[in-house]
């Protein structure tokens, strides 16, 4: 008694016992005549698309993508190995794995190597992020920093699509190093030139639902409420025409 989904597998069954080859699972039952030898059993099978495997919502989805990307930074062993060398480490999209990235960072820190790139959450306004910096959510640590608002760039496409601060900083972090000594800090006119950007921005709403996109004015004052020790946060200003 053997077979799979698509075709013999060579694994023999028991009458009785589960058979399970990890395509076909099934059990036969012995009934009132004896199995002889070169009795076999053919079982057909269709295929199921399942429509949607992580959820049937946005939030659904959201949760098993987070729990996915949290499970596979913390059991990453081989990047904790001397045999990576790595300088950043980002999750852009997702500040809810900026604790797992902190770990990871402890973990390989030993003289200072690593460094994260972290996203404040899409739905803050400015002064809304500027609190948020203030709350358990945000992981406190001088391996880390924050970058705020969300940016509209161009994509490959064509079309605008919204992107995390931390995308648009690794960006203008690596161009830095590169026109740069690798001590200035990636910041102010030349070596913090952000190029790409259009609009600067969150989000209100539910995603997948009635999200509007809305512009954030990056202000003197609001650059203060978010520099302000102990917030921290990294703001990207937009300056029209430059």
């Amino acid at each position: 008694m053997v077979g799979t989904n698509s075709g013999v597998s060579g694994v023999a069954g028991t009458v009785g016992v589960p058979f399970d080859n990890n395509k076909i699972v099934f059990t036969v039952v012995a009934g009132t005549t004896d199995f002889v030898a070169g009795d076999s059993f053919t079982i057909s099978a269709s295929e199921v698309t399942i429509p949607n495997p992580l959820g049937e919502t946005d939030a659904q989805r959201s949760v098993k993508i987070v729990t996915a990307l949290q499970a596979a930074i913390n059991s990453n062993q081989d990047i904790r190995s001397p045999y990576f060398e790595f300088n950043l480490v980002s999750c852009p999209g997702y500040p809810e794995v900026a604790d797992e990235i902190q770990r990871l960072l402890t973990d390989i820190n030993i003289d200072y190597e690593a460094f994260g790139v972290n996203d404040v959450p899409v739905n803050k306004s400015p002064e809304q992020a500027a609190t948020w910096a203030m709350s358990t959510e945000r992981v406190r640590s001088e391996y880390n920093a924050y970058y705020y608002p969300w940016c509209i760039v161009s994509n490959i496409d064509g079309v605008d699509v919204l992107v995390p601060p931390s995308a648009v900083a690794i960006r203008t972090i690596a161009n830095s190093d590169n026109i740069s000594y690798l001590w200035m800090a990636p910041a102010g006119e030349g070596n913090g030139d952000v190029v790409g950007v259009t609009k600067i921005g969150y989000v209100t709403g539910k995603i997948g639902e009635s999200a509007k996109f809305v512009e954030a004015e990056i202000n003197r004052g609001r650059m203060d409420i978010l520099y302000e020790y102990d917030k921290n946060i990294n703001p990207i200003q937009f300056i029209p025409g430059r």
